[in-house]
């Protein structure tokens, strides 16, 4: 039963009794309670741990998409300790350039998508943000 029933029960209700004052008083107060109430996931604590993740998901995909947009070996040429793994990327590339054609702009696009996700969860967490104000300013009136 949605709470729009329940509010329209209520008012039947009110209507049936009108003659019981204390009965029609108390059914007004727990329908204005209920306009008042929200949804758990309007609390307070959830909203600031969704922001917190948003903050975290932009900044995950905003290393991942620059990572992804600028390849390594155009940052790591200089090899030292244990890069094994850059090493034979790089060798691979040496033998076949035709493979570097084809995944450097697929990670091109890749990192230029994380890039466009990491601006959407920062607005995401700026939204968020705006709500927890918000509430907190109508809190304080």
């Amino acid at each position: 039963m949605s709470v729009d029933e329940v509010l329209e029960k209520i008012e039947e209700l009110k209507r049936k009794y009108e003659n019981d004052e204390e009965l029609v008083k108390l059914l007004t107060r727990y329908e204005e309670s209920l306009r008042e109430s929200r949804p758990p996931a309007y609390s307070r604590r959830i909203q600031s741990l969704m922001f917190i993740g948003w903050i975290i998901g932009a900044a995950f995909f905003f290393i991942l998409g620059l990572y992804l947009f600028f390849p390594p070996y155009v940052f790591f040429t200089y090899l030292h300790a244990n890069a094994t793994i850059l090493q034979e990327t790089l060798k691979a590339v040496y033998l076949n350039p035709r493979i570097l054609s084809v995944a450097d702009a697929l990670f091109k696009l890749l990192g230029m998508l994380m890039m466009i996700m990491s601006v959407i969860s920062m607005y995401q967490a700026h939204l968020l943000l705006g709500r927890l104000k918000k509430e907190e300013s109508g809190k304080e009136n």
